[in-house]
């Protein structure tokens, strides 16, 4: 009866591998722009299987709305006054809408493959599904909604706007040179990375600064901006928003500049990775279950916990001007080069500093010049 019963695992191990063998064979063949889609069985898509569909939009859309399968999405600058799209699938025409009414809306959407949906595998990465959305130069939008499966989103150098929303299950999320009042971005497994988003909004202003010359200040700004992926790293740089909140499952969070002396209310957590803020300004919440957590700039109030990793804040706010206190359960405290023991009262009055690990050292310093 063993004996059968391993026979059988065998014969079936024999099969897997042939099927597996003749699967990469068929991809290969294919040749260099064939990819292997599971779609009711097994189905090799290859370039003569892709079609392009395109169009123009003669009337300025207000709100665009995309929902795609694996397809990467970009915004780019249109060669003349209209709005026009191009989307290449393997999955048949795509659904094209423009609305009639005021504001107007274009959606685009990619036809459902009808199969399984769980696998694409592309042996040579150049089978290449996008969705292209071109903008003539001045154009402003309302509002951009993006769902997607798998794909890289780009909306770079592209037309400011009210909201911005993505959500992918997996892909990467490219960010920057825009203004808009909310923005959102959330994928399940992948990278954010956000630059010099909100630097063009209307209240940013110049001023002469004498610590550091010519300095960009904000009005107010009331850009809203939130950043969430499972396994990715996010990445931010130079935004300038009222308030920005990260949280990562597992990954890295950095961030490098804000809008400077007008200061954002900044949130950060992630259960596995390091916690970065520099060169920024205003308050701060950070956290991780595992790593790091770093804060340095113009930091009035400031949060900053961790189980097991070190915390370091630097300020160029002056040690009297806080209240709270740095403590550690295995490790030391250091509060501007002086060693404190494990938990130091700040005894000064106003903003809360609250810098706590269990595992790891404290380090705090003040009148720092950045």
């Amino acid at each position: 009866m063993k004996k059968s019963i391993t026979r059988y695992l065998v014969l079936v191990a024999v099969i897997l591998c042939v099927a597996g063998a003749a699967l990469a064979f068929a991809g290969f063949s294919a040749g260099a722009s064939g990819s292997i889609i599971f779609d009711h069985g097994i189905k090799v898509i290859t370039a003569s299987d892709m079609t392009v569909y395109s169009g123009t939009v003669y009337e300025e859309p207000a709100d665009i709305e995309i929902a795609s399968r694996y397809a990467d999405i970009t915004f780019l600058p249109s060669d003349t006054e209209y709005w026009k799209y191009e989307v290449r699938t393997p999955w048949g025409e795509p659904t094209i809408e423009i609305s009639a009414n005021n504001p107007r809306k274009l959606k685009i959407a990619e036809r459902d493959s009808k199969g399984f949906d769980i696998v694409n595998v592309d042996f040579f990465g150049t089978t290449g599904s996008y969705i292209k959305i071109y903008f003539p130069v001045d154009s402003d939008l309302s509002t951009v909604t993006i769902n997607s499966v798998s794909g890289t989103i780009r909306y770079e150098k592209a037309p400011d706007l009210r909201s911005l929303a993505i959500n992918t299950m997996s892909g990467e999320i490219y960010l920057s040179d825009f203004t808009a009042e909310k923005v959102t971005a959330k994928t399940i497994s992948g990278e954010i990375t956000v630059r010099r988003v909100g630097e063009n909004s209307p209240n940013v202003t110049e001023r002469e600064n004498e610590q550091t010359g010519t300095a960009l200040v904000s009005g107010p700004v009331e850009m809203e901006m939130s950043l969430a992926t499972m396994s990715g790293e996010i990445e931010v740089e130079d935004i300038f928003a009222a308030q920005l909140m990260c949280e990562a499952i597992s990954g890295d969070i950095d961030i490098n500049g804000n809008a400077p002396w007008y200061g954002t209310d900044i949130t950060a957590t992630t259960m596995s990775g390091e916690v970065s803020a520099r060169r920024i300004a205003g308050k701060v919440s950070m956290s991780s279950v595992s790593g790091n957590v770093t804060a340095q700039g113009a930091i009035d109030e400031a949060a900053l916990r961790s189980t097991s990793g070190n915390i370091l804040l630097r300020t160029s706010v002056a040690l009297n001007r806080f209240s709270g206190e740095a403590r550690t359960t295995s490790g030391d405290v250091w509060v501007s080069g002086d060693r404190m023991g494990n938990i130091y009262k700040f005894r000064g009055s106003g903003a809360v500093l609250t810098l706590v690990t269990t595992s790891g050292n404290v380090k705090a310093e003040f009148d720092c010049v950045f």
